[in-house]
């Protein structure tokens, strides 16, 4: 069974439509397939667990760390790409407040005699990109049932 399923997921790159399979489904899908092939799931089969206790049981709970790892790197990187984006002027529209339009306003009018209005505004997009991504990896340290018997 675990040759069948691995085969399964070496096609998940494309579909028949000619589609991509978005990169978390791969992420997910391989971790899945891993964890799928280890010794405690066949153990738990052998003792009888059906497919739903082995899919709540064994593996949901090893694929909660590598979800909220992809979310917490995901959102930080938008944080900057929309930052990036309305620095060049390509950003959200005029009426809705944006990090990057603060340092674009402020870096080409106030930079000699205020620099405070570019210093503060930058240091609040690098604070919040790596807020969250320590906030991720304490959820991962915290969620993960790999890390639980460890030190």
């Amino acid at each position: 069974m675990n040759q069948h399923i691995r085969a399964n997921f070496r096609y998940l790159g494309r579909d028949e439509e000619g589609t991509q399979t978005p990169l978390a489904t791969l992420a997910l899908g391989s971790g899945s397939c891993r964890d799928y092939a280890l010794l405690f799931i066949e153990a738990a089969r052998s003792l009888g667990a059906s497919d739903t206790r082995i899919m709540r049981r064994e593996i949901l709970p090893n694929l909660v760390a590598p979800i909220i790892v992809y979310g917490t790197v995901l959102i930080p990187q938008n944080i900057i790409y929309e930052a990036s984006l309305s620095f060049l002027g390509l950003g959200i529209p005029e009426p809705y407040p944006s990090w990057g339009r603060m340092l674009s306003e402020s870096a080409a009018e106030y930079v000699r005699t205020a620099p405070w209005l570019v210093i503060f505004p930058g240091i609040a997009i690098s604070l919040a990109a790596l807020g969250l991504n320590l906030l991720g990896d304490g959820l991962r340290d915290v969620l993960d049932p790999r890390l639980k018997g460890a030190g």
